[in-house]
């Protein structure tokens, strides 16, 4: 998932209203379409996408998920090499039982290596759903 849009407000970042709505839709369409009652959020190291995943988190909450939101990655910041992020979360999601998993990062990575964004997810016109299956060995 792309992070919400963000703004600043005396110096700090905050996720805009309409980004907070977005992130909210986000997690409604996920908690119907994923039979994981368990979901762990990944996110770089940057604020908008700490606050992006602390808002999904609580939405998912509402909706019974049990929701871990797992310590910032440099691996998913929006410089990393595709490798490295591919290192990333192979290296951090082997042995993972039946949870569902969310990255929150920026564009380009999101779109190049999990994939595509799915046509579904266009009427939420920033937080982009990308999906990509992959299995970790």
């Amino acid at each position: 998932m792309r992070h919400a849009r963000d703004s600043f407000v005396n110096k700090k970042v905050v996720i805009t209203e309409n980004g907070q709505r977005d992130c909210r839709v986000v997690a409604h369409r996920l908690s119907g379409e994923t039979e994981c009652d368990r979901v762990k959020i990944f996110h770089s190291p940057l604020e908008r996408a700490r606050l992006t995943a602390e808002i999904v988190r609580e939405a998912l909450t509402s909706y019974g998920k049990k929701v871990v939101v797992v310590s910032p990655f440099g691996w998913l910041s929006e410089d990393t090499e595709i490798k490295e992020l591919e290192d990333g979360i192979h290296n951090n999601l082997s042995g993972l039982g039946n949870e569902f998993t969310l990255f929150i990062t920026h564009l380009p990575q999101v779109g190049k290596y999990l994939g595509y964004e799915q046509e579904k997810w266009r009427s939420i016109p920033y937080c982009g759903i990308y999906a990509r299956n992959f299995r970790i060995t």
